[in-house]
């Protein structure tokens, strides 16, 4: 399933901050597109100039704005014009951008999703790379940006978009390559209480991966009995977050009904001969790891006060200090699974 535009909007909105409004206003977040609005502005006359600072209690980010209501799209957007398609896919949703600095998105179907303008303003989203001056995207009659992109100063074949979760947009045909980011371990983990049932996960080099889902229990006679389910995907870098942290958009991911076969990860870990087992490939395929959604990196040794609070609020159950992780993770944010490294 392709992915619209409007989804991974959505999820950008809760952590997204109205960085490049003139009122300084924080939006609401979802995950994976947009249903915010642009830069209309109010009917109480504002200075032409504001600063406006704001923060989110999730990703624990101050942003400083500095905002002019009437300036226009300046150097740097001749390399934004044109079709623009999600990962380069053109079955994908994607954006038009014209030369009178307005633009159009549209769903994966082809229907109109937005149209509105663009403005080139300064501002400090808090996604490390300091005060930068930014292109950012307003709906028709909406005052909080859908989206900002970083201005670029040279022509580009790619680029990726900030506020609280990032999209991948390139020309047609130049789709990104999956790159493993230095260290980072191929096995994860996580569990859904007590009864041993979990979830592994094996990345490969190239952004593929495997999960195979296990719920283990006894049935009246004493037998083994084990629920299971087995799925693969695929993961595609979405440059750095809020904090800074590497993340993914999970680009594919479906079952793969059936004992996983030989090459795989899994192979041999579940037998027919020693066990009763019920495959429920469709049931939990798509719902330990969901398609479209973000996928955040945070390397061991990380402080835990730098990370958002819904996932600090779970990851006691899995690391050992309070104060850092002990391991690598993994932090499905649609789904809300933490991942650990095994």
């Amino acid at each position: 399933m392709k992915k619209a535009l409007s989804a991974a909007l959505v999820s950008a909105l809760a952590l997204a901050l109205a960085a490049c409004s003139d009122d300084g206003e924080s939006s609401s977040r979802a995950a994976k597109k947009a249903d915010s609005s642009s830069a209309a502005e109010t009917a109480t006359a504002a200075p032409a100039t504001t600063t406006a600072e704001t923060t989110t209690t999730a990703s624990e980010v101050t942003t400083t704005t500095t905002a002019s209501a009437t300036e226009p799209v300046r150097e740097g957007f001749e390399n934004l014009l044109g079709e623009w398609y999600i990962d380069g896919d053109e079955a994908a949703a994607h954006l038009s951008i014209s030369t009178d600095g307005s633009f159009q998105s549209f769903y994966a179907t082809g229907s109109l999703e937005y149209e509105g303008s663009i403005k080139r303003l300064k501002a400090d989203l808090g996604d490390g790379v300091g005060e930068a001056e930014y292109f950012c995207f307003f709906a028709k009659g909406g005052e909080t940006p859908l989206f900002y992109v970083l201005a670029p100063e040279n022509e580009v074949e790619e680029f990726y978009t900030v506020g609280g979760a990032s999209l991948h947009f390139a020309r047609a045909g130049k789709a990104a390559v999956f790159e493993m980011p230095e260290n980072m371990p191929y096995n994860y983990y996580t569990t859904f209480g007590a009864g041993g049932s979990g979830v592994e996960l094996h990345i490969n080099s190239d952004g593929t991966f495997e999960g195979l889902y296990t719920s283990p229990y006894t049935d009246e006679v004493g037998g083994q009995v084990v629920d299971f389910s087995h799925f693969t995907g695929v993961l595609k870098n979405a440059g750095k977050d809020m904090g800074g942290f590497e993340c993914f958009t999970v680009a594919e991911v479906a079952a793969a009904p059936g004992l996983p076969g030989k090459g795989s990860p899994f192979y041999g870990r579940l037998s027919e001969d020693t066990m009763t087992l019920t495959d429920l490939s469709e049931l939990y395929g798509s719902n330990s790891i969901q398609q479209g959604e973000t996928v955040h990196l945070y390397p061991q040794g990380t402080a835990l006060d730098k990370l958002p609070e819904g996932f600090t609020s779970h990851i006691g159950f899995f690391n050992e200090s309070d104060e850092v992780l002990t391991e690598y993770a993994l932090y499905a944010e649609g789904s809300i699974n933490i991942f650990v490294s095994q």
